[in-house]
């Protein structure tokens, strides 16, 4: 919980730097240096997770750090023009497939969450989006590179997110499979 509380502290300082102008200088390195800390951190965090009893505040909190991380870290990034502006459908995807379930659930609409089960892939695609922000918020490499690497890394995760969605939400049995859950 530490370590992960850590995380965060590191993530709420690239948010005050999403606040402002393209830092320019030395603290032009602050923010992926921060964020790559933070996300190297979720690594060793996760590792220390499997090994130790997690509490499920814990749990929660390392998810939803994660989440405002890969919020707010492409924000900045996008401000600086240094990820595109649709990267931002990947940062919005987890905090509106959550607002939409409790949305669906609030209007008796079904859902369908007993189907969904952690999907390891989850984990390999929030370390792939985690690398390439960190690794736009760093000042030397060119807009093209990380504009292109950002859409190319986006895409596989926006998918799994549209098959989780598909899951959670259709009344159909979908063979029997369950879907893989994106926050494990």
């Amino acid at each position: 919980t530490w370590l992960t509380l850590a995380r965060g502290l590191a993530i709420a300082v690239v948010a005050g730097f999403a606040t402002i102008a393209s830092p320019k200088g030395a603290s032009a390195w602050a923010p992926g240096l921060l964020y790559a800390l933070a996300a190297i951190g979720d690594g060793a965090d996760g590792a220390l997770a499997r090994r130790t009893r997690v509490s499920r505040v814990g749990a929660r909190l390392d998810v939803t750090t994660d989440a405002v991380g890969l919020f707010v870290a492409p924000l900045a990034g996008v401000r600086w023009g240094r990820l595109p502006p649709w990267y931002l459908a990947l940062a919005g995807a987890y905090p509106l497939f959550r607002l939409a379930l409790f949305a669906r659930r609030a209007l008796g609409l079904p859902t369908f969450a007993d189907r969904l089960a952690p999907d390891p892939r989850a984990r390999f695609f929030a370390g792939v989006q985690m690398t390439v922000v960190a690794a736009a918020l760093f000042p030397v490499l060119p807009a093209a590179l990380t504009w292109t690497a950002a859409t190319l890394a986006m895409l596989p995760t926006l998918a799994l997110f549209a098959r989780e969605w598909q899951v959670a939400t259709s009344s159909a049995a979908h063979g029997g499979a369950r879907a893989q859950r994106l926050d494990a």
